[in-house]
């Protein structure tokens, strides 16, 4: 039996019904300028004064980086001075940093990244434009990817996990095409600079790829899912060979860094804990940093770590999504997702923290709320998926939920 060509199970929100055609890169290239326009416009109180996007560590840390030459491969801005290419957080080999003639064009290239991977991924998921739209704004806006403003390597690795997760879908369709970019995703994924991201982002990846196979055999037979399982492994084995430059260098220093006798309670550092997960719902809960109505921040430490809103009106679309394919195979993957990105978040709240702090390099990591980015893709795919349910008239035969659904004042309420 031939490979699944656009299978039912892929999209989900359209039934049997398949895309129309592929988009062209006219297309591609329109709607990226419309999320750098939508970047430029939301971070324009900045930019307009000419204000770096770099709080925090990004002052500190990456905008010293950042102007280093890129043909300068020796720092020696600390001490005696190391060889600069051998850190990983340098982006020295990273071509965004290459292309991005500015720091703040730099910062604000992770969004658009993010903002389009989510996009072909919700739109390859539900068939929905405007769902793939809201998984975009959801994921690249969301309380993650804005927390973590001032650290450039968290966003540039973390914005490419969605291209990644797109290639592992789209490779479904018996095509070597979405290997070679796959590839590409996990080699840029890798030199965006930030090891415990990329693992992060990797591992979530396989695990979708491993739950894609598995539909597979379901589906169809296991001859199938293991050539499947060939251009995933090919996959990811292309795009870290490509990344080699950088691998190399990271493992070599890994080995003397203080994380070689790391504690729990290292680990378990800026991690969520019961409590703290009201933020996920009430982001103000605690104050803010700086002047405003909610007085200044007052809650467990620290905001930019713990940092995970993604909007009231998510929530209700991924339990509409639930509801209206709750019958689907494909949605329980998501819903894993956000379920495991909150435990895992907790760190050693919960055995499972204990567990992961065990096991080889996961272990080594501290800030374990930044699986919390797991959570926010699952989240906003299955946003994806509610839109595309409300606007295929789902839940029009679901009693209250239908109500629902059709009242255009509970709609925007959620918003």
């Amino acid at each position: 039996m031939s490979a699944p060509q656009q299978t039912r199970w892929t999209y989900a929100a359209r039934g049997d019904e398949t895309p129309r055609s592929k988009w062209r890169i006219g297309t591609w290239l329109l709607l990226a300028l419309c999320f750098i326009a939508f970047y430029a416009i939301y971070f324009s109180p900045a930019l307009l004064k000419h204000v770096l996007l770099a709080p925090g560590d990004g002052e500190i840390y990456y905008l010293p980086l950042f102007r280093l030459p890129i043909t300068e491969f020796w720092n020696d801005l600390i001490l005696s001075g190391y060889p600069v290419a051998f850190d990983i957080q340098a982006m020295t080999l990273y071509p965004l940093r290459w292309l991005s003639p500015t720091f703040n064009t730099l910062v604000i290239s992770a969004y658009v990244v993010a903002a389009l991977g989510m996009y072909g991924l919700c739109r390859k998921l539900t068939g929905s434009r405007l769902g793939a739209l809201t998984g975009a704004l959801v994921a690249s806006g969301s309380g993650f990817m804005l927390g973590h403003l001032g650290h450039l390597t968290i966003i540039h690795a973390a914005a490419w996990m969605p291209w990644v997760l797109w290639a592992v879908l789209a490779a479904r369709d018996a095509s070597w095409r979405p290997v070679a970019l796959g590839a590409a995703a996990v080699a840029m994924c890798v030199y965006g600079g930030h090891p415990q991201l990329t693992v992060i982002s990797l591992l979530f990846s396989g695990s979708y790829a491993l739950f894609l196979a598995a539909a597979t055999a379901r589906e169809f037979d296991w001859n199938v899912a293991l050539r499947y399982l060939l251009r995933i492994t090919v996959l990811f084995a292309a795009g870290l060979l490509v990344a080699a430059p950088a691998l190399v260098g990271l493992l070599d220093s890994a080995g003397q860094s203080v994380r070689a006798a790391w504690s729990i309670n290292d680990f378990a550092s800026f991690s969520h804990d019961f409590l703290s997960l009201r933020l996920l719902w009430f982001p103000n809960l605690y104050g803010v940093y700086g002047p405003g109505p909610y007085g200044y921040y007052s809650g467990p430490f620290n905001l930019t770590e713990l940092a995970l809103y993604a909007g009231i009106g998510s929530w209700m679309l991924a339990s509409l999504a639930v509801i209206a394919f709750h019958r689907k195979f494909a949605i329980w993957f998501w819903v894993g997702g956000v379920v495991m990105g909150l435990l895992l978040a907790l760190g050693t709240a919960t055995p499972l923290g204990e567990l992961v702090y065990r096991l080889p390099v996961l272990g080594k990591f501290r800030a374990q709320a930044r699986f919390g980015w797991i959570l926010i893709v699952s989240l906003s795919v299955l946003a994806a998926y509610g839109v595309a349910a409300v606007m295929g008239g789902r839940l029009q035969a679901r009693g209250r939920w239908g109500a629902w659904s059709r009242c255009p004042k509970a709609r925007r309420g959620c918003w």
